[in-house]
């Protein structure tokens, strides 16, 4: 069975949808990417109420599953809202710095970035296709499944470590002016000799070890895995378009298939 090493491995062969981007597409790319980066820690906190609602009422105890993909889901969110950076420098006599948001949440880290890089403030842009998006992306992340939702947060983790790397380089070149490593939002996630995608990518590794246990799972995480690794580099494609009212994501509710459909892409 692949490892999903191996599968992130094989997707990042291709060319990732940001590894080119135009000068005049790049402002609308940032827009939905500041919303992405905005809304996935609360969706991935937030994904676990559906979870526990279905417990709940069908008067089930919790499983050993849900509690792996919840602790995983609740690092990750800790992470992105900058309580790991803080408890790991601070330790417990820092913890009240957490209400400094505007210093901490990586997304302010981003929008930092982004005005560096602008000259200007910049503000998410939750256009259709993104909001379609996110939807998906929660409907995974909030998944009954066991399996199914540790592929959804699995695939996030490993092609986000390709998109940021992607972005960081189209951007630099695009901004040459403006030395790469003081991009902090970039660097502190795929830069310096200790960047911390690395540690998310391996720790969902681990987890999908518990989660997929057998050979019948093992198969059915692959093909979830591949399945939500597309959404998130396809909806990266349809990104960098000057025209994002005229992109659609048709779905349907039961995740057995999306596509996206694309129009008027920057040449």
């Amino acid at each position: 069975m692949q490892t999903v090493k191996t599968l992130s491995q094989q997707k990042a062969l291709s060319a990732h949808p940001f590894s080119t981007i135009q000068p005049d597409c790049e402002e609308n790319l940032f827009g939905n990417y500041l919303a992405m980066s905005q809304a996935f820690p609360y969706l991935q906190s937030g994904s676990q109420k559906n979870v526990f609602d279905h417990y709940m009422d069908s008067d089930f105890g919790i499983p050993k599953e849900v509690e792996i993909t919840s602790v995983v889901g609740n690092f990750l969110s800790w992470d992105e809202t900058g309580g790991l950076y803080i408890t790991l420098r601070k330790k417990m006599g820092g913890i009240a710095d957490i209400l400094n948001t505007k210093k901490n949440f990586h997304f302010n880290h981003l929008k930092n970035d982004m005005e560096k890089l602008f000259s200007k403030p910049m503000e998410p842009h939750y256009t259709p296709v993104t909001k379609k998006y996110l939807n998906a992306l929660y409907k995974g992340l909030s998944h009954i499944d066991h399996v199914t939702r540790c592929a959804a947060m699995v695939s996030f983790e490993s092609h986000a470590n390709q998109m940021i790397t992607s972005l960081w380089e189209s951007v630099s070149k695009l901004h040459p002016e403006v030395t790469k490593e003081s991009l902090q939002y970039f660097y502190e996630h795929v830069g310096g000799d200790d960047p911390a995608e690395a540690y998310h990518v391996k720790m969902t590794e681990d987890m999908v070890a518990l989660i997929a246990d057998t050979e019948a799972k093992q198969v059915q995480f692959a093909n979830d895995f591949d399945r939500y690794y597309q959404l998130n580099v396809d909806w990266c494609k349809n990104i960098t378009t000057l025209n994002p009212s005229a992109i659609g994501l048709a779905y349907n509710y039961a995740w057995s298939n999306w596509s996206w459909h694309d129009m008027s892409h920057c040449n």
